[in-house]
């Protein structure tokens, strides 16, 4: 009996080790190409870690090299930016890319990832608007000026449309009706009036909008809101003045200002010109530039509202030519030249007219 389980057990034992050389062999090819196959796969990654290099040094300062301080700067950054990163997988609510940025941009700029980007210099800021320069809490500040009045709506939700400074109420107007910022704020809470501007300067806290059409309405309803307040001429000056600071404070150190050239009033009907609006922005830069050795300056562009019919394209032209912008305003309008057909038809403008006005660009 037991002889018997012994030969059965050699011969089980046998006939796994023949399926073993039977799946060895099987495998082989497979086996002797394993050597190939981690050589191409070598290859692959080097070609793939090469033309990553390529990308990066064709990116903007991908070919700048980076000194010891410089160095450490960036590997501060980086564990920064990872920290958060990192923080935000392991607990969503921390996930400040996930949210929306009218909710999220206060905790960032909590962040120490913020302030060291902040402290940085930025070099330059190429397309800002004089009416959207200075920040909403700067703003808030001017309505606290005297003589400063407002128009509600006559709506229900009583907007406000326009702001002015006058010493007598402004001519009565039929969708909203004039009052003295101050006397409103003696009225109701200062607390409520201010919150409430603030909502009205700003996008914020809007997150959901039906349509763009929606978001342009808005945006356009703080321009309109704030002309009144910012072309004061006394406002306007302090107001450019204090964009320049607050960009610099931003590491921001060159500024093109575009600007539709509001004309100034103050509180005695004085006779303003565009030349005063620039004027304005010029003695502002300069007297910054006196303040901060390091601010390279700004230059104003003369952006005017696309809207309008052949007449005020004229006084658009007129504009420029009499604050002698530089020749590099030719290729704007002769942009404009080049459709001229369309232009016609769009602008109702006589053929006569229109070749006037591409000979005295050109």
């Amino acid at each position: 009996m037991t002889h018997s389980r012994w030969l059965r057990n050699v011969a089980i034992f046998l006939l796994l080790a023949n399926c073993l050389v039977f799946v060895v062999l099987l495998e082989l090819p497979t086996l002797m190409s394993y050597s190939p196959l981690a050589e191409r796969v070598r290859v692959y990654e080097t070609m793939r870690a090469n033309t990553l290099e390529r990308e990066a040094n064709i990116q903007l300062g991908g070919r700048v090299l980076l000194n010891a301080n410089e160095r450490v700067v960036n590997e501060k950054i980086m564990l920064e930016k990872r920290h958060d990163l990192e923080m935000g997988m392991k607990n969503l609510t921390h996930l400040q890319v996930a949210e929306h940025f009218f909710r999220s941009y206060v905790k960032i700029q909590n962040t120490t990832l913020f302030r060291l980007l902040q402290a940085m210099p930025k070099g330059a800021v190429l397309h800002a608007h004089d009416m959207a320069l200075c920040s909403s809490e700067y703003l808030l500040q001017l309505t606290y000026r005297e003589h400063l009045w407002i128009c509600i709506a006559l709506s229900k939700y009583k907007e406000f449309i326009k702001m002015h400074f006058a010493l007598l109420q402004p001519q009565s107007e039929r969708s909203c009706e004039w009052m003295l910022l101050s006397a409103l704020r003696s009225v109701e809470s200062s607390d409520v009036v201010d919150k409430k501007l603030l909502a009205q300067l700003t996008l914020y806290p809007h997150e959901h909008f039906p349509n763009e059409d929606a978001v342009w309405r808005s945006f356009r309803n703080i321009f309109r809101l704030v002309i009144g307040l910012l072309s004061y001429a006394p406002v306007w000056e302090a107001c450019m003045h204090r964009a320049l600071e607050e960009f610099y404070a931003d590491g921001v150190q060159y500024l093109e200002i575009r600007s539709v050239l509001p004309v100034l009033y103050d509180l005695h009907d004085g006779n303003f010109t565009i030349l005063n609006t620039t004027h304005a922005v010029r003695n502002a830069d300069l007297r910054f530039r006196a303040l901060q050795s390091d601010w390279i300056g700004s230059r104003l562009i003369y952006a005017p509202t696309r809207k309008g019919d052949y007449s005020r394209f004229i006084e658009y032209l007129g504009n420029a030519l009499l604050l002698k912008f530089p020749v590099r305003l030719k290729p704007i309008y002769s942009h404009i030249f080049r459709q001229q057909m369309n232009f016609r038809r769009k602008k109702n403008v006589p053929k006569e007219h229109a070749s006037t006005i591409k000979n005295t660009v050109e």
